[in-house]
């Protein structure tokens, strides 16, 4: 057997545009995300007719404050669903990480430092997601069962630990994660670092791939990429270090720290080899005639 007649073929399938995939799209009904964006602008259009203050920095600020808990709480959610479960606990145990935060930072109870309360609310919902889970993995119990348990329990836990009515935070620092806003020029810089680690970590994915023999799949696609984030970065910044906006709130830099986190995670834990090099590898050894090792 000669080499040239051992060497695998090349692939030679091409991509396909980015207007070919569209129409593949709506014409299968695949069309991902696209609805969800849809309605959302539609829902900014209706709000931005008719509530005056809707596109005023100001309210910019307030909805990025309100959001950031929701968010975060999202980026979690979204693994579990992906391993094809569901928890329906979740807002109920973000619920009791706030009510342990409360409790322990009140001057007539712990009144620990603000690191301690915040340590010792992760610890708790770790605690709870790790038993819940355990009924699930060791028992047997469907999620679906087992978190609406956990949505009336933690429900009860909460109703039951407000006994003295509202609980007010006094530590400024706890504050701070919903209140912090900072100064114009640390907006600019942390817009810089992100579009810098955004755009840096694209071109060396891209020269990763191409030094795999994998090209760009959309050209188009991907130059739109690398500008439209770095130039939300910035306009987001712009927007917020208008009067009567205050700065960057603290909620931006936690939900685009944790998304990088969760981003950087995922792509280190995933299988080295793609899919398409093993369909390539199991294409040709099907092959009639071909062989994976040298007759003798």
């Amino acid at each position: 057997m000669t080499a040239a007649a051992s060497a695998p073929e090349p692939d030679t399938t091409e991509l396909e545009t980015i207007w070919s995939r569209m129409g593949t799209s709506v014409r299968t009904g695949n069309l991902g995300s696209w609805p969800v964006i849809i309605a959302l602008a539609i829902v900014v259009l209706i709000f931005g007719v008719y509530a005056q203050n809707f596109f005023t920095p100001a309210n910019f600020t307030n909805l990025i404050t309100q959001m950031a808990g929701t968010c975060l709480i999202a980026y979690g959610v979204v693994f579990v669903l992906l391993i094809g479960e569901i928890d329906l606990s979740v807002a109920f145990v973000s619920g009791v990480a706030g009510v342990v935060v409360a409790e322990t930072q009140l001057p007539t109870g712990l009144n620990a430092p603000w690191y301690v309360c915040v340590f010792l609310a992760l610890l708790t919902t770790t605690l709870i997601g790790a038993f819940q889970r355990s009924i699930v993995a060791l028992i047997g119990v469907p999620s679906f069962v087992v978190t609406l348990a956990g949505y009336e329990i933690w429900n009860g836990v909460i109703l039951k630990s407000r006994n003295q009515g509202v609980i007010v935070i006094q530590d400024n620092k706890i504050n701070d994660f919903s209140n912090y806003l900072f100064s114009p020029t640390a907006g600019w810089i942390i817009a810089g670092i992100v579009s810098v680690l955004y755009v840096g970590g694209m071109l060396l994915g891209a020269y990763s791939n191409r030094r795999h023999g994998i090209p760009v799949r959309d050209p188009l696609v991907y130059g739109l990429k690398l500008v439209v984030v770095p130039l939300v970065a910035f306009l987001t910044v712009y927007i917020l270090n208008k009067p009567g906006s205050g700065g960057v709130p603290l909620g931006v830099l936690l939900m685009v720290g944790a998304l990088v986190v969760w981003t950087c995670g995922t792509r280190s834990s995933a299988p080295r080899s793609s899919t398409r090099s093993r369909a390539g590898c199991s294409s040709r050894a099907m092959r009639p005639g071909s062989s994976t090792s040298s007759p003798a």
